[in-house]
């Protein structure tokens, strides 16, 4: 019997669900206990030399797992930062290691008024979630600072969590809250007052029109999940693949996870952005059900459709391409019966995009600093 079914029966049996809990809940706290000391002593040793006296931004939320989507989020932010605060040191540090006592008294010795602090763009609003409960510990030790939460997909349901959040929230005068879609934005003004709220596009929006592609076109890509986010079984989907291989010559798969590590991607980040997309460019059309595997699509002029997902993450960003692009640059698909059509008259009509970049020009060039500019 391997791990994965071992986890399983125990995960199904409430018994031995509790007593593997009582025995291994110690071990997991200590082991990352271990881990977060490991970084924070990397980082100070890393950041020793920084004054309080220097000017800084602090950018918290690495992604420590390899899904490029999240990951070009970082590659954007780094962009963006070096742009606009060139004379600025960049201190970067993954969500787990802010917890550490540690780090956080190194930071607070190195920390000044005007000092900004980012936080990640992504699905990070959620009960319980890692990269919230971050936001919320961040923003309760160092309220005083400009606090910017990058473009957020926000789902926070619990009504505890609501109020914890939002008394934080208060405190912090030079917090700004961006969202990245409506639904979001009316979801976050159950926490933050709309004066202190924002929205703009998802940062790697900014790459779009950007990046020069160029090549032959050939089949079609999906690029779909496999989680608690996914809206049809693989059972669906591979029926879909099967109707696709009779009109277009090549169907293939992939996901916007990379190959590799977390952290062989950042060695050679650049590079590895370029592949995906390059990758999305060698196709006439792609299926989606990926937040980011819709932005990488639109960056490689590719004709994107997407599917549904289980939330709004996914279907509410398009909002923001309806009339700045092709009106068939970007389509939603209520169906995989719908999806199949729109893909055969892309192939049929052999329809080619060129987007720009409006998205880039309007909230990334000069529209976000200014925001964090007026705190």
């Amino acid at each position: 019997m391997n791990y994965e079914s071992i986890r399983n029966t125990i995960m199904k049996n409430e018994a031995a669900f509790c007593v593997a809990r009582f025995f291994f809940t110690p071990i997991r706290i200590i082991k990352e206990y271990i881990c977060r000391r490991r970084m924070a002593n990397e980082l100070i040793g890393k950041y020793r030399r920084v004054r309080r006296e220097d000017f800084k931004v602090f950018y918290f939320g690495i992604p420590e797992h390899n899904n490029l989507g999240d990951i070009a989020q970082t590659y954007c932010t780094r962009m963006w930062v070096n742009d606009n605060y060139p004379n600025r040191i960049l201190i970067e540090a993954k969500t787990r290691v802010t917890f550490d006592s540690k780090f956080i008294t190194f930071m607070e010795n190195i920390i000044s008024n005007d000092d900004l602090i980012l936080f990640q763009s992504g699905y990070c609003t959620r009960h319980n979630n890692p990269d919230h409960l971050m936001h919320l510990h961040i923003a309760k030790k160092f309220s005083h600072n400009a606090l910017i939460v990058l473009p957020q997909t926000v789902k926070l349901d619990d009504n505890k969590d609501v109020e914890c959040t939002k008394k934080i929230f208060e405190n912090c005068s030079r917090l700004r809250f961006i969202t990245r879609d409506n639904i979001s934005y009316k979801k976050a003004l159950s926490f933050i007052d709309e004066s202190r709220l924002a929205c703009f596009p998802d940062i790697v929006t900014s790459l779009i029109g950007r990046i020069r592609v160029e090549g032959e076109r050939k089949g079609v890509l999906l690029c779909v999940r496999d989680d608690d986010e996914k809206y049809y079984s693989r059972e669906q989907l591979d029926n879909l693949k099967g109707k696709l291989g009779f009109a277009f010559e090549r169907v293939d798969e992939t996901d916007t996870n990379s190959l590799h590590s977390a952290e062989k991607v950042f060695k050679n980040l650049e590079q590895e952005i370029n592949d995906k997309i390059t990758q999305f460019a060698q196709y006439k059309c792609i299926i989606t059900d990926r937040y980011h595997g819709t932005i990488f699509s639109l960056i490689s002029n590719t004709p994107v459709i997407v599917i549904k997902t289980n939330d709004h993450k996914v279907t509410s960003a398009i909002e923001w391409f309806k009339g700045l692009y092709d009106s068939k640059a970007v389509r939603f698909a209520s169906s995989l019966d719908e999806a199949y059509e729109m893909a055969k008259e892309i192939q049929d009509e052999n329809i080619r995009i060129m987007n720009d970049s409006v998205l880039y020009e309007r909230f990334y060039k000069m529209a976000l600093k200014d925001l964090i500019d007026s705190i």
